[in-house]
């Protein structure tokens, strides 16, 4: 093999498309049209001599060749960027740099205390937080871009190479604005939510498995009118100015005030999920990655307790 022959621009195609596991959305993250993204994994493919891609449906699938290439080709393109940063001064060469994927519900509660905790223990750090499902942020934290991922215990198929910690339970939650028509009920039936529309997490997430898990138990017909997100603010504003009623972790909620929506007393159970740590399974955590996860599980124990987050 002719590596020569291999651009950044081959090796970034592949990382966005692992990351998207769409041609359409990769394209639309590198500003390229479809057909160009899909010349240059084309080209890639020539280069390593085996199919990278399999296309199925709306998305793509990595092979095996190209799960392998794909981990090696993050790390090495994390590593260039540390290393261009760290010539650039962005951030300077004595900072520490801790990346961190996080879920909205932990995003906007035990997550702000945590960095603060790192900030005091060391002073001069770089701090990277990044978005996105949770089956991005694990792609992400595979190819080695991120240090840890803080949120749901992702899919087992996403879970290759990686170690998930438990730190604690929490619930989906259905809300609803203050005065909605359920909002009194003392126990509401699973079926009156059918005469409502619905805002439900991204399908193909964990969070969404969980809803309709817990829709189909119940034998709760969907409505004519289903949004389908995961853009919280959205979300938060489509139940202020109408009756919908939107599933989400129920940490998210302490992130909504001073309008915090009522949560509707339905029947529970079958709507818990694992919230934890996972990193990338024999990686030796950096010195600031170290501080983050200890401060992390501290205020994990808290929650547990039911004790002060620590500040």
């Amino acid at each position: 093999m002719n590596i020569s022959r291999i651009k950044l621009r081959h090796l970034h195609c592949l990382v966005v498309i692992g990351q998207e596991l769409s041609m359409v959305r990769a394209a639309q993250k590198l500003a390229l049209t479809q057909p160009a993204v899909s010349k240059t994994i084309a080209e890639l493919e020539a280069i390593v001599g085996r199919p990278l891609l399999e296309r199925h449906g709306r998305g793509v699938a990595l092979t095996p060749a190209g799960k392998v290439l794909l981990d090696h080709a993050g790390a090495g393109l994390r590593n260039l960027r540390e290393g261009l940063d760290a010539a650039a001064g962005q951030p300077q060469s004595h900072q520490t740099t801790v990346s961190i994927g996080a879920l909205p519900n932990v995003s906007a509660t035990l997550l702000p205390r945590a960095i603060e905790t790192l900030r005091t223990a060391l002073p001069s750090v770089y701090i990277r937080v990044a978005g996105g499902t949770n089956a991005q942020l694990m792609a992400r934290l595979r190819q080695g871009e991120l240090d840890m991922v803080f949120g749901r215990l992702a899919e087992p198929s996403d879970m290759m190479d990686l170690e998930f910690e438990h730190l604690y339970s929490e619930d989906l939650v259905a809300l609803a604005r203050p005065g909605h028509p359920l909002a009194a009920s003392r126990k509401v039936a699973p079926a009156a939510l059918s005469r409502y529309t619905l805002i439900l997490p991204s399908a193909g997430t964990p969070i969404r498995r969980t809803v309709d898990a817990f829709l189909v138990t119940h034998r709760v017909a969907l409505p004519e009118t289903v949004v389908d997100t995961l853009d919280a603010a959205f979300s938060l504003q489509m139940v202020r100015q109408t009756d919908a009623i939107w599933f989400a972790p129920e940490g998210l909620i302490e992130s909504l005030r001073p309008f915090a929506p009522v949560r509707l007393r339905l029947p529970r159970g079958g709507t818990n999920g694992a919230v934890g740590l996972t990193v990338r399974r024999g990686a030796e955590p950096s010195a600031g990655a170290r501080v983050l996860l200890d401060a992390l599980r501290e205020q994990a124990r808290c929650r547990l307790e039911n004790t002060p987050l620590r500040r």
